[in-house]
């Protein structure tokens, strides 16, 4: 024999269910928020100090500089200089305090150093990371951390390669420049009347011979023809750059030249 329930007392057992398992759910979403909030924080907190050590080093690669061109300057590269200029480069210096075992403090650089073989800068810290989160416990995440920062020490050559400079030659000239702006290969194109060169120009057989020119020419400073075209291929000079040693039989230009 079935037992017919009240449509009021069914809606009543639903309400108190639902109520029921809001409050079972609910604490574990706030937990699962706060949980994911804090961890975003660690996360962040890396990056502060990560953010510090590249700093860091592009001052240790800035120093070695110094110390390399002027032996006057206090460039010293250790561990603890490192330490006490990264402290300076954290931007959140109250967010490290909170999150980082020991705070700034807590930071350890284990190496500082320059590599005399690819002329390096070697940077290695490690900390601990850690937050307590409620009903979960204390969270702690060990982190270690290197970078390989390139010194700049600019190009440092040898007794055999110092007189190995570059120079500048023109695919038609026979003399070799030391400077790319020299007036003979750097062509200045200036536009003139024809009335006033066509008795000490020549035509340029590509764009000019042969055909009537109206008054408005183009030369250069150092050619020996006149243009109709600005596009002319006449007025354009290909340079090439080579080393000095691999130039045979070329003197230097007397203008650039030493």
């Amino acid at each position: 024999m079935y037992k017919t329930i009240p449509l009021d007392q069914k809606q009543t057992g639903n309400r108190g269910s639902a109520t029921l398992e809001a409050m079972l759910v609910l604490p574990l979403f706030l937990l699962a928020a706060f949980a994911c909030f804090q961890i975003g924080n660690l996360l962040q907190t890396r990056m502060l100090v990560y953010e510090a050590m590249q700093e860091t080093a592009q001052y240790m690669a800035e120093t070695k500089y110094m110390e390399l061109t002027d032996s006057e300057a206090d460039a010293s590269l250790d561990a603890v200089t490192a330490g006490m200029v990264l402290h300076t480069y954290i931007d959140d210096a109250d967010m490290v305090d909170r999150y980082v075992t020991g705070g700034s403090s807590g930071i350890r650089i284990s190496q500082a150093d320059y590599d005399t073989t690819d002329g390096c800068i070697y940077l290695r810290l490690g900390y601990g990371l850690q937050q307590e989160i409620p009903f979960i416990g204390i969270i702690r995440w060990k982190v270690s951390e290197q970078i390989c920062q390139k010194a700049y020490v600019g190009l440092i050559l040898d007794g055999a390669d110092n007189d190995d400079s570059y120079v500048y030659i023109a695919e038609t000239g026979d003399v070799c420049h030391t400077s790319r702006n020299c007036y003979h290969i750097r062509l200045t194109i200036r536009q003139t009347n024809l009335n006033q060169i066509q008795n000490s120009l020549s035509p340029c057989e590509l764009c000019a011979e042969g055909k009537h020119a109206d008054s408005a020419v183009y030369v250069t400073e150092t050619g020996d023809r006149y243009h109709l075209s600005i596009g002319c291929s006449g007025l354009k000079r290909t340079v090439t750059r080579v080393r000095r040693s691999d130039v045979t039989g070329l003197p230097y230009c007397s203008e650039c030249g030493r």
